[in-house]
């Protein structure tokens, strides 16, 4: 019974006021023209030439989401893995989170500007 009231309370959570946890933000006004031009195009292509010459500049120029999304996986393989009723269970879990990982950190490593 008390696994049922969690289990209802965490979907009421996930549902209120707004679905899901994360919701993306401008860190940047785009009220203008000027404003678009600056995030998008032209100027999105000043920051990637500016990264290909010195990929350091990434950590200043981009949110760094890669380790986020690596990060965010991560996070989601550690709350299933106690929900698995037996060791089989549990294995497969793992197993299932480790491909998750993987999948996560290609797919993150190719978040970067390469137009």
């Amino acid at each position: 019974m008390a696994d049922d009231k969690l289990r209802e309370s965490a979907l009421e959570f996930h549902r209120q006021p707004t679905p899901g946890k994360l919701a993306i933000v401008a860190t940047k006004p785009l009220a203008n023209q000027r404003d678009l031009a600056l995030a998008y195009s032209p100027g999105v292509a000043f920051a990637c030439q500016a990264i290909v010459e010195d990929p350091a500049q990434a950590a200043e120029l981009t949110a760094e989401m890669r380790s986020q999304v690596v990060d965010a996986i991560q996070d989601a393989c550690e709350g299933m893995k106690p929900m698995a009723a037996d060791q089989s269970q549990r294995a497969s879990a793992v197993q299932a989170c480790t491909q998750m990982e993987q999948q996560g950190a290609q797919m993150a490593s190719q978040m970067q500007c390469t137009w």
